[in-house]
């Protein structure tokens, strides 16, 4: 392994550079020589028809780097505006090769009758982005970014307050095509001015590897980039928000406030951007980074995709409801330097959250109609985070680039829960239960991923990248769970510690073949170690300390998930077409081991043929047929393999199961596009379906009196009362899933009123 990556890395630095030249200058309207930020400019090589692009930035300017000798078709393009083409020829020498201003006259087929029309279309499709102009859209003056999308068609806030575009959640916010506080989508959708926007793009974003190498590996994420009004790209704008009021409600004292602050300083490619805000009206302006910055990543996976997961139960009193007060504050910094061939972005978020919690639960059982649960409870918990974020891109030479992104989060969290439960049938109490749950968590959780890239010889197309990802977690955690009921009285302390982590790798070489395709080959390797010690003590009331340990509850385990495999994709590309398949072998070796209390080793190898494909079909600007096939494993999460006990809730316990196997997941999705800019109307349906093979499921057993039961691959009884249960973690055989969505807009009364029409299923 260590060979293997010694020779990728050399590779890259010791292959001779050919001389390659870099290719610059500017996108203008050609009325007002204002530049034409966001506008698209790409060489075609001829005659291969090998294509390479860029966009432009705030100033108009854009510049191509490590263009290889020889015959180009250079076309610059913006929405609303004719194309630009000219022929291009880049002679040998490494001589930078100076375009001057590109002037665009509005105008062309997206374009109505004048100027003034073009720029009120609601939205137009371009390739594969959907660009949706924001005037055409009305909002208060004292709006957000996410005030104002969630009136544009395709994009909405689901159940769980995540942005949604076209039917996938949003995963990154650009603004002006450049990250904002890291890749969290609340930071800008709740932050930035509504006034500030001047339109907005949803497209898939590839990999920094894919967008390199021009091979699109499936590896997207749905992104928003919010393109600022020119106004705003130079100068210094901000707003403060504040208001202060009586509690509305009789049973609760004291006032309610609000106040939140948003400064930017903006001048070219340095940007600062300060936030901050205070209330107690439950108004939160992060992202789940925040919330659950003590729980992380457990296992990798493997793909045609990838993955893995965490649990948050041992860590946190769920946030999700009740009542926050919440001070935050932030900062983002991006900046370029040595004409642009060194760009950094950064970001640093606190925040802190006190949350208020009253809930009552009524369930009845499905199998037995009589027996009722009844629960009331009281949480409060203490969240501090901290997150950094930065991104560091440096252009070495005209083939040669380094991106490195570091990140760092560090949350500590103090929650404390009242908790009253009933089980009765008939009018007849069978179980009841008293609880006070106290806990005391921290998490670290430092992590990043280098990317080295460079481009091989004279034939466009032909690169080689190295991409090296790290993470760790540190997490520890206290607490103290005292328990009156009828089954039993509990007075416990657990201390839980945790360290997990992976390193990975991936090697991608591609290669162009003939005039319109390309080949990627592809090695990739991770390996994911998790250690987890959790001891439970019962207090002696001789010594008067938690001393006593409870064997049943307590449990040290480790294990580590290592997978590698080898890769190859075959793309063709064409104007109206592009198309890629592709399959790679895996290996996944899954290995546990329970020293305490009992030893019970878990060792498993998967063997995988992960396929993929994918099928972009565009006629022409206003129509787009997408197709993707992926498949991906998954593996299960530390919390998932540990049998044992989670019994905050005695009347309810949990339990883990090592005896998990990884899922494997086959997913198909087919996405239809049109827009109509003569009647400014646009249409958007998904089609999407996933099977999984050996997918992870909880099975709930409910003890119809009282029962001594042994969990699956667990080794210590388990006694529940009557109408208690257990619910543990199973692999089921498969599982199937299918959504369909469609969404139509169409603005009417000369685009004063814009109407949306949404099914889902």
């Amino acid at each position: 392994m260590r060979f293997l990556l010694f020779t990728g890395a050399a590779s890259l630095v010791a292959i001779a550079a050919q001389a390659q030249s870099p290719v610059h200058g500017k996108v203008l309207d050609a009325k007002d020589q204002s530049p034409l930020i966001g506008a698209n400019v790409v060489l075609t090589h001829l005659p291969d028809s090998v294509k390479t692009g860029t966009a432009v930035s705030n100033d108009g300017s854009f510049q191509l780097d490590h263009v290889a000798p020889g015959r180009y078709l250079l076309t610059a393009s913006f929405i609303g505006y004719q194309d630009q083409r000219q022929a291009l020829t880049v002679p040998a020498g490494g001589q930078p090769v100076a375009l001057g201003n590109l002037a665009l006259t509005s105008g062309g087929p997206v374009a109505l009758k004048t100027v003034e029309v073009s720029g009120q279309q609601v939205s137009v499709q371009r390739g594969d982005t959907t660009s949706i102009n924001a005037k055409s859209f009305k909002v208060n003056t004292d709006a957000t970014a996410g005030d104002l999308i969630n009136k544009m068609p395709g994009i909405q806030v689901d159940a769980s307050g995540k942005t949604q575009a076209q039917g996938e959640q949003v995963q990154q916010v650009l603004v002006d095509g450049k990250p904002f506080f890291g890749t969290d989508p609340d930071a800008v959708l709740k932050n930035l001015p509504a006034e500030a926007i001047d339109r907005v793009e949803i497209f898939d974003q590839m990999s920094e590897q894919s967008r390199f190498s021009g091979f699109n590996d499936g590896n997207t994420q749905k992104t928003l980039n919010i393109i600022t009004k020119p106004a705003f790209r130079n100068g210094q704008f901000g707003r403060f928000v504040g208001g202060v009021g009586p509690n509305g409600g009789d049973n609760v004292k004291g006032t309610r406030y609000r106040a939140s602050l948003n400064l930017n300083d903006f001048h070219d490619n340095r940007r600062v951007t300060v936030l901050a805000q205070s209330n107690n009206v439950n108004e939160q302006n992060f992202g789940t980074d925040d919330l659950l910055g003590v729980v992380g990543n457990s296992a990798g996976g493997g793909r045609g995709g990838g993955g893995g997961g965490g649990n948050s139960g041992d860590f946190l009193v769920n946030q999700s409801g009740g009542i926050s007060t919440t001070h935050a504050a932030g900062l983002n910094y991006s900046n370029s330097w040595n004409k642009k061939k060194t760009e950094l972005t950064g970001s640093y978020f606190f925040n802190r959250s006190d949350n208020a919690l009253s809930s009552s639960t009524n369930r009845q059982f499905a199998n037995t109609a009589n027996t009722l649960y009844r629960e009331g409870s009281l949480s409060n918990s203490i969240n501090y985070n901290h997150r950094a974020n930065f991104r560091l891109e440096q252009q070495i030479d005209s083939a040669t680039s380094l991106l490195f992104r570091p990140r760092l989060s560090w949350q500590q969290n103090d929650a404390n829960k009242i908790l009253d439960g009933v089980t009765s049938s008939g009018g007849t109490v069978l179980s009841n239960i008293n609880t006070l749950y106290n806990s005391n968590n921290r998490g670290l959780n430092p992590g990043g991923d280098l990317l080295l890239r460079r481009r091989l010889g004279r034939r466009a197309g032909r690169t080689l990248s190295l991409n090296i990802t790290g993470s760790y977690t540190d997490r520890d955690g206290t607490t103290l769970l005292r328990t009156t009921s009828t089954a039993t009285n509990l007075n416990q302390q657990s201390v839980l510690t945790q360290r997990s982590g992976s390193i990975g790798t991936n090697l991608a070489y591609t290669e162009p073949v003939g005039q319109h395709a390309q080949l990627q080959a592809n090695y990739t390797l991770n390996y994911a170690p998790n250690n987890s010690d959790k001891r439970t003590y019962n207090f002696e009331a001789a010594d008067q300390q938690y001393s006593r340990l409870d064997t049943a509850l307590s449990n040290v385990f480790n294990n580590h998930y290592l997978t590698q495999g080898g890769g190859l994709s075959y793309r063709y590309n064409t104007r109206t077409l592009q198309a890629s398949v592709g399959a790679s072998g895996q290996v996944a070796q899954l290995r546990g081991d329970q020293t305490f209390p009992t030893n019970g080793p878990v060792s498993y190898t998967f063997w995988n043929i992960l396929p993929q494909a994918m099928l972009m079909f565009r006629p022409d600007r206003q129509h787009n047929v997408r197709l993707f096939y992926r498949t991906n494993t998954s593996a299960p999460s530390i919390n998932q393999l540990q049998a044992v006990v989670n019994n905050s809730n005695p009347l309810q316990l949990t339990i883990g199961n090592p005896g998990l196997r990884q899922e494997y997941q086959h997913n198909l999705v087919a996405r239809y596009t049109v827009t109509s800019p003569e009647r400014s109307g646009n249409f958007f349906a998904l089609l999407s379906g996933s099977v999984t093979q050996d997918p992870i499921a909880s099975r709930t057993i409910v003890a119809s009196r009282d029962t001594t039961l042994v969990p699956v691959n667990a080794t210590e009884a388990i006694t529940l009362p009557a109408a208690g249960q257990l619910t543990q973690s199973v692999n089921l055989s498969n599982q199937y899933s299918v959504r369909a969505l469609a969404n139509y807009g169409q603005p009417f009364f000369n685009k004063k009123l814009n109407a949306n029409a949404r099914t889902e299923y």
